[in-house]
């Protein structure tokens, strides 16, 4: 994960930061996903700092609306390598979305 910036008034040019090894869960509190990494290097000087990204749900559907649409076109292979691994937690997104909520491990629905 690369995070950049650019000054909005004094440009000096792009500075970033990346997140090498971002470790991520979700946020049962305020339910969304948090990004942690800690002793990052800063954008411009030696010191380091420990981050931590949010993102909400609504925002997580309006990233899988971008990669939905016109990447999914011209990147197939890119996506697929990316995402067929977690195919599994895939499916269960959308099976919840269309209602079919917590398969046991018997097969039997909890909602059932």
């Amino acid at each position: 994960m690369k995070i950049s910036r650019r000054g909005a008034t004094a440009d000096h040019g792009v500075s970033a930061v990346e997140f090498t090894k971002p470790k991520f869960r979700w946020n049962s509190k305020i339910k969304c996903i948090s990004i942690r990494e800690s002793g990052v290097g800063d954008f411009s000087t030696s010191s380091r700092h420990d981050y931590t990204v949010t993102v909400s749900l609504s925002e997580l559907k309006s990233m899988l609306m971008v990669v939905g649409e016109d990447p999914v076109n011209e990147s197939p292979k890119e996506i697929s390598d990316a995402l067929s691994p977690c195919m599994h937690a895939l499916l269960r997104i959308v099976s919840v979305c269309i209602g079919r909520v917590g398969i046991l491990n018997d097969g039997q629905d909890k909602d059932a």
